[in-house]
């Protein structure tokens, strides 16, 4: 069989055991010495239902004229790939601190990156590099496509126990609806000190919008979630981008798998594989009243409203396509 028939249909086949852990807290994200740019802050997030399907479309459409979508794969990613399949893997191991997950990460992306390399026939595998530094947040990894290429991928790992508990927020954010029950996510505005999920938001965004990188990942270990970025169309000035979101999602997944949504997000040597959406999404027009410099003061239990400024905001039919 070819790379394009095999790579879509490359799924996780365990689940891995959960060591109890007490710790649920994340690193609050307090920017030094100045605030970030408004023109680098998102500001908005916002539930996007069929991401992950259409990136899997997408992904079979690119593999029919890939370089390499009709070659098979070569016999040490067969290995790779029965390996990953089966309860019996060697990486089947339990999840416990971030360490344990970031472990996890690194067995399954010994698999994407010979994928990537074999579809595209890139003369080097994806890279990870090291983190800058942005505002004083430092990204986990951030992942590209070949050997000093283009940024795709801004990983954000978390223990089991941190992933449990600040994901489902972050999700709750994502999917708010208006009081005829009409999808229009959270509008953001960023505080001087960002806690728990707000936190996670304002880290992925800032690095993602700031370094021009198309996709994000939030990872647990056995579960994981994927950000993609949008543009306001109406902003006056600087643009400005929100936040699509997935649904939080089993590594394990048949119908999404994790293995195969990763390798799609890094296929393109010098641009990114197109994203077809073939769903209506709504974003959120930034109201130009909104656009200010101004900071919220966020304390630990203290979280901003968007109910005041529902009324100054506008939303569109827009259909994501990268």
């Amino acid at each position: 069989m070819s790379l394009q028939n095999i790579i879509p249909t490359i799924v996780v086949g365990y689940d891995p055991d959960k060591v109890p852990l007490n710790s649920t807290s994340t690193t609050p994200y307090a920017p030094r010495l100045a605030m970030p740019p408004m023109s680098i802050r998102p500001y908005h997030i916002v539930y996007h239902p069929s991401l992950l399907q259409d990136m899997m479309d997408s992904l079979r459409e690119y593999l029919q004229t890939a370089p390499g979508a009709n070659d098979p794969p070569d016999p040490y990613l067969t290995l790779q790939i029965n390996e990953v399949s089966t309860p019996q893997s060697h990486a089947n191991s339990p999840l416990s601190n971030k360490v344990s997950t970031t472990e996890t990460w690194t067995n399954h992306f010994a698999v994407i990156k010979r994928c990537v390399r074999e579809i595209d026939q890139n003369p080097t595998y994806p890279q990870t590099s090291a983190s800058t530094t942005i505002y004083g947040q430092t990204p986990d990894l951030i992942v590209h496509s070949i050997r000093d290429g283009p940024a795709r991928i801004h990983r954000e790992d978390k223990s089991h126990s941190v992933f449990s508990t600040h994901a489902p927020n972050v999700l709750r954010m994502a999917r708010a609806v208006d009081e005829q029950g009409a999808l229009i996510g959270t509008r953001l505005r960023m505080a001087d000190v960002e806690r728990d999920h707000w936190s996670i938001i304002f880290k992925i965004g800032l690095s993602m919008i700031s370094g021009a990188i198309p996709y994000a990942i939030l990872f647990g270990g056995d579960r994981f979630m994927v950000f993609s970025l949008f543009m306001d169309p109406n902003t006056i000035g600087a643009p400005r981008y929100g936040l699509y979101c997935s649904d939080i999602v089993k590594v394990s997944n048949v119908s999404t798998p994790f293995i195969p949504l990763v390798t799609f997000m890094l296929l393109g040597r010098d641009t990114p594989a197109l994203l077809s959406s073939k769903s209506e999404i709504p974003v959120c027009l930034d109201s130009p009243v909104l656009q200010s410099e101004a900071v919220v003061t966020r304390g630990p239990k203290k979280r901003y409203s968007m109910d005041n400024n529902l009324t100054m905001t506008k939303f569109v039919r827009f259909f994501l396509s990268w």
